[in-house]
């Protein structure tokens, strides 16, 4: 199971002041039995339209343990320091067998 968190940068100056908070608070879905991928905004697009900018993927080992995280109030607070300087869009993907 996979999050996936695609935040499009709304306020450049505020960006910069809350990715300082933003990178450490994705990391607490670490508690909640998810392992952070890919913290980053270094995204080349090879085809199509979907044009992320920084994205945030991070592994789960079951809807379960995704849910958690998503439910908790580390989410909500990481989602309220993004929402500052950018707008998410999130969405949870299945692996083949799950």
């Amino acid at each position: 199971m996979f999050l996936i968190i695609d935040a499009k940068v709304t306020n450049r100056d505020a960006y910069v002041e809350t990715a300082k908070q933003w990178h450490p608070a994705a990391h607490t879905a670490e508690r909640h039995g998810g392992r952070v991928l890919i913290c980053g905004d270094q995204v080349e697009v090879i085809e199509g339209g979907w044009k992320p900018k920084n994205l945030l993927i991070v592994q789960f080992p079951d809807a379960a343990a995704m849910r958690s995280w998503v439910g908790s109030g580390d989410y909500r607070e990481m989602v309220e320091v993004v929402s500052q300087s950018a707008e998410m869009s999130t969405v949870a993907v299945t692996t083949a067998g799950e």
